[in-house]
């Protein structure tokens, strides 16, 4: 793992990411998949920046893939940057984020 500095996770992210958590609570290290998700799924390329910058590739893989949800354009994202496929990821394959044909 990466080293972390005291600096406050909500501080380093856009402010309306985490729009339904008390910011102040975040914590980097605690609440790493909640917030490598979400930034995937709702971040902008700075913060996409800052959680490549602040987490470990494989830690960064295993919050996706392990997900129970996530949505068409992080699957999408994560999968050019990781060079990972659809079946990958758990939310796929148990059905939870396929698109409806």
């Amino acid at each position: 793992m990466k080293q972390f500095h005291d600096q406050p996770a909500a501080a380093l992210f856009s402010d309306y990411l985490f729009w339904d958590v008390r910011k102040e609570r975040l914590d980097l290290i605690h609440n790493k998949n909640f917030i490598i998700r979400r930034v995937f799924e709702r971040g902008t390329l700075p913060d996409l920046v800052e959680v490549l910058f602040r987490y470990d590739q494989e830690d960064i893989i295993q919050a996706l893939t392990q997900a129970e949800s996530l949505d068409q354009n992080a699957l999408d994202l994560s999968g050019l940057l990781f060079h990972l496929s659809d079946t990958d990821f758990r939310c796929y394959t148990s059905g939870r984020s396929r698109p409806v044909s």
